[in-house]
């Protein structure tokens, strides 16, 4: 009797239990919260449900995940519902939904994707551009091969066409591990043009694409976007920008190369790796070496409006411009001059015949902790501007200082820098003669300071060179 008991008491209190989650099931709204699945599309040349990217897209709901299989994916496709009078939407993919774009896949293993060993190649292959992501959206494309994009024709900012590879407008995308090389557009943005958008982009490499006007790796209009471990490389526009040029965008760049882009006009190039004007913007641990610009060669700044732009452990290493080899920096007369301060930077080796750093009019400029080593002119001012200078180490330049210049706590001696012109070694004259401006590590991540005090530079000596093998030795 007791166990019959026992048993109608817990059928009852199930049968409770099941009722009341129920009705709060019913009544909350939602109390009880069950994710939706998520819905995994395979994409290859032949044998799955699909062999076209966009059909795979139109089928996609939001936070679906798209796989696509190694080979090359060369369909066009224009939609015509995402054309305006002064845009038309002709590519191999348009994204207005927030899914997962995926490549590197085999189809022998869908569960981890290998883009080397398993090349996923989107070629426009001139007709048009390889990607159009637009609305307000976060999708995220990883892993792909994004070539071949052409924009003649199909506008993008106003009458002018824009985005050879990838046109982003409005959206939130995440673009990341791709190779994103051979792109043009006629004006702006050979690479990837962003309008409107707070993208991330990381760990891609944006290489020989090519543009008329602005940004022959990337263009930045009205987008405060984050830009992280790129390769920025070999990237071509005749005006601004060789590598990236933004616009009124309160950009963060942290962590990318610049290597061998080109602003090429003699009479007007700006901005060999990078041209940024209007909003300003942070810098931390970017390298420029081997860009070419008429003047800029390295960065180009003209800072008009808004939160100034400030550079933290910058390298600038081989650059080429007639003014300002490694940087050029000026303001706007209609505008406030406001100081835009550049903390741990490193100048060895640019040339071209101007000074490593020109200041140009309306300008206030003020570094802390800089290298500038073997330079025709190091730094060269406009009149009526002013730069000031704090624990400088200067080497193997014939003229130091031109202009109005401020500077104090300078030092001599050889950087004793490494191949690459930047890290420094034991012996370095820039070892501890830094001051503290508030910044914890250095271009490579390495803890600031090390030793006796900060070191100058981009770069902080690591003295785990000398003291791991001690270490291993007592540790075996």
């Amino acid at each position: 009797m007791v166990q019959v008991i026992k048993k109608s008491y817990l059928i009852a209190l199930a049968l409770g239990l099941g009722l009341v989650l129920a009705l709060l099931a019913l009544l909350g709204g939602g109390l009880i919260a069950r994710a939706a699945p998520v819905a995994e599309l395979h994409v290859c040349p032949s044998g799955c449900t699909y062999s076209s990217i966009q059909d795979a897209v139109d089928a996609a709901e939001t936070g679906d995940v798209i796989k696509v299989a190694q080979g090359t994916y060369t369909d066009m496709h224009h939609i015509a519902s995402l054309d305006t009078a002064e845009f038309t939407a002709t590519q191999i993919a348009a994204i207005t939904k927030s899914i997962t774009l995926q490549g590197g896949y085999s189809t022998a293993n869908w569960n981890v994707p290998d883009p080397q060993a398993h090349p996923t190649i989107l070629d426009a292959g001139g007709f048009g551009r390889v990607l159009v992501i637009s609305g307000t959206i976060n999708p995220e494309i990883d892993g792909f091969q994004i070539t071949g994009g052409n924009s003649q024709g199909l506008g993008g900012s106003g009458s002018l066409d824009v985005g050879g590879g990838i046109f982003i407008h409005g959206a939130s995308p995440t673009i990341k591990n791709n190779q994103i090389y051979s792109n043009t557009a006629p004006w702006s943005g050979g690479g990837l043009y962003l309008v409107d958008s707070s993208a991330t982009i990381k760990n891609n490499n944006i290489s020989g694409n090519s543009t008329q006007y602005r940004g022959g790796g990337l263009y930045l209009f009205l987008s405060p976007a984050i830009l992280s471990g790129n390769t920025i490389g070999s990237n071509t526009t005749r005006y601004r920008g060789g590598g990236v040029s933004s616009y009124s965008s309160l950009v963060t760049l942290s962590g990318n190369t610049f290597e061998n882009n080109t602003a090429e006009d003699q009479g007007d190039g700006q901005g060999g790796g990078l041209y940024l004007t209007g909003l300003g913007g942070t810098l931390n641990s970017n390298v420029f070496v081997g860009n070419q610009a008429e003047s800029g060669g390295g960065v180009f700044m003209l800072y008009v409006y808004g939160p100034k732009p400030t550079l933290i452990n910058t390298a600038l290493v081989g650059n080429q411009a007639l003014e300002g080899s490694g940087i050029w920096f000026g303001g706007n007369k209609y505008s406030t001059i406001d100081t835009i301060r550049s903390l741990h930077t490193t100048l060895h080796d640019n040339g071209g015949g101007g000074a490593g750093i020109f200041v140009g009019e309306y300008a206030s400029f003020a570094m802390t902790n800089t290298i500038i080593s073997s330079h025709t002119v190091g730094i060269s001012v406009t009149f009526g501007s002013t730069t000031t200078l704090d624990s400088t180490l200067w080497y193997a330049n014939p003229t130091n200082l031109v202009g109005n210049v401020t500077h104090s706590s300078d030092y001599s001696g050889n950087p004793d820098f490494g191949v690459d012109g930047y890290h420094i070694g034991s012996n370095s004259a820039a070892l501890d003669k830094g001051v503290s401006v508030s910044v914890t590590a250095d271009i490579d991540g390495e803890r600031r300071p090390q030793g006796g005090g900060y070191d100058i530079g981009a770069d902080e000596y690591d003295l785990l060179d000398i003291f791991l093998p001690m270490v291993v030795k007592k540790y075996p």
